[in-house]
């Protein structure tokens, strides 16, 4: 069921003061026993309701935000699917045959979010886009489902394709999920992307998510994304506790991430590259599990006001030898931060990103059109005026 469906069964006017209703609204339609709700764990499915209703009368923000993304999800309906059988991240061993492998890889999975989303949000589409945007994404999705059996990296970094599989393939996973309730499915396409993720992505994910610094963060996310599609809640669990002993084990008491400090130049880019999958992990084992670990020792919130410092003001911080750094407030950083302000309903998190928001990587994915919701339940739902102009 779509958001635009949701809004149709229960006879809602668009607007911010039917929100809360689309809330409860989302919550009565309850999965099978044993099942996860889709789309859930990465996107909530009330947000999303409520997201397509703020976009029936969007503020400029929200309208631009979704105009690029029909643009894109149009475009894709075009692209024809490239799929690798063994996806190989050489890394700067052969730069060249990397940044081709990758190109290959974030080109089908971004077409496939966005025109999964476009579907989803089913707002501003002409007659019959719906059902061609989730063909399309399907259709991508099945591609990569059917052909790619293994990932690998170089002779010095063995788990790069891995990882790279984690933090941009993981998107096939955002994309199915937003439209897996959808009939446009045939069996055997659902049968090859269970048999992907259970033979191939979630085995190489949790390989990964042994590690100690951000490739575990991007494998417990991958991981998540994974079971969540198979309804796997007994994995979940078993996920979600992985995920606690990260939050503890690689965020210092003073909100520092100490592996990713170690690199020293790069410590900034690296600490959100930890720090984004982190994040979009623990909102996926709420969403699912109902687990609140984003208050944990107040670990995540710490960290967090260590990378703003970073960004807004390093001198005397830890990052103040860091010189790689964010080329505008729109690239890496900009959607965690604007993930977090949201998540804590804090304004300082939102005053530094500007839109249109980086989207790359798997986590926080076009955060600014599908915000999360706010942790506290006396904070807002998502309204309209909630999503900061910015």
């Amino acid at each position: 069921m779509g958001a635009r469906d949701l809004r149709r069964r229960r006879g809602l006017a668009a607007g911010p003061l039917v929100l809360a209703t689309l809330w409860l609204a989302a919550c009565d339609q309850a999965p099978a026993p044993g099942a996860f709700e889709h789309p859930g764990g990465l996107h909530d499915a009330g947000q999303l309701a409520a997201i397509s209703t703020c976009l029936e009368a969007p503020s400029d923000a929200l309208r631009g935000s979704h105009e690029a993304l029909l643009a894109r999800a149009r475009q894709a309906l075009s692209k024809a699917p490239s799929p690798i059988a063994e996806f190989n991240a050489p890394t700067t061993d052969d730069a060249e045959r990397d940044r081709l492998s990758k190109r290959q890889l974030s080109g089908d999975a971004n077409a496939a979010f966005d025109a999964a989303l476009a579907s989803a949000l089913d707002v501003g589409l002409a007659p019959g886009e719906r059902l061609a945007l989730e063909a399309k994404a399907i259709e991508l999705i099945d591609a990569w489902a059917s052909t790619h059996r293994v990932s690998s990296g170089s002779e010095s970094h063995r788990e790069k394709g891995h990882l790279v599989m984690a933090y941009v393939g993981s998107a096939f996973l955002a994309a199915a999920d937003l439209i897996w309730s959808r009939p446009s499915w045939s069996d055997a396409q659902r049968e090859r992307l269970r048999r992907w993720i259970e033979q191939t992505l979630r085995p190489d994910a949790l390989r990964l998510a042994k590690r100690s610094n951000n490739k575990a963060a991007w494998g417990i996310f991958s991981a998540l994304a994974g079971s969540h599609l198979l309804d796997d809640r007994a994995a979940m669990l078993d996920h979600a506790e992985r995920l606690r002993e990260m939050i503890d084990d690689q965020i210092a008491p003073d909100g520092t991430l100490p592996h990713e400090l170690a690199r020293e130049d790069k410590a900034l880019w690296y600490t959100y590259f930890a720090l984004a999958p982190l994040t979009h992990a623990a909102e996926v084992v709420r969403n699912d599990l109902a687990i609140d670990l984003f208050d944990r020792n107040e670990r995540l919130r710490l960290a967090l006001d260590q990378f703003l410092r970073g960004l807004t003001d390093a001198t005397g911080s830890p990052f103040e030898r860091a010189t790689k750094r964010p080329p505008a407030r729109n690239d890496w950083g900009a959607n965690l931060l604007f993930a977090a302000g949201h998540l804590y309903d804090e304004p300082r998190y939102l005053e530094w990103p500007q839109r249109p928001l980086d989207r790359r990587n798997a986590a926080w994915k076009q955060v600014d059109l599908i915000p999360p919701r706010a942790l506290r339940p006396d904070a807002a739902v998502a309204t309209c005026q909630r999503v900061p102009v910015g």
